[in-house]
């Protein structure tokens, strides 16, 4: 089911995110087997679809802050996490830095006042 031949890896080589065949199968399969558990009598229907979709997003991105606190705790640098979690396709705006852990209290985002949150509303 892989595109190219197993082999072991060394850290720091896993790619960034992408889609191919093997996500979209799994994908197609978690949103029809969502659809079928929540509107059984509903099948067929492109919106019911659609809504499983959505909240298989919803809950993905519900989910990453835990993995990203993990990944924290294993060792990984903020670079390391950035690159295993943003998509080439979506670039991120420049002033949003690298992701960060919400529960990391030292982090420049998360201290209050600090330069490296922004004050949304107010021109800079």
């Amino acid at each position: 089911m892989t595109s190219q031949p197993l082999r072991l890896t060394e850290p720091g080589e896993l790619p960034a995110p992408r889609t191919d065949a093997d996500s979209a199968v799994v994908l197609a399969e978690a949103a029809d087997t969502l659809a079928a558990l929540r509107t059984p009598y509903w099948l067929g229907d492109s919106a019911v679809g659609l809504h499983a979709l959505a909240s298989l997003i919803a809950q993905a991105h519900t989910m990453i802050p835990d993995a990203v606190h993990a990944a924290r705790d294993q060792g990984h640098t903020w670079a390391e996490i950035g690159q295993r979690s943003t998509s080439p396709r979506q670039p991120q705006p420049a002033d949003t830095g690298p992701p960060h852990d919400p529960l990391d209290k030292d982090h420049p985002h998360n201290v209050r006042g600090s330069a490296g949150r922004r004050e949304w509303g107010r021109r800079r």
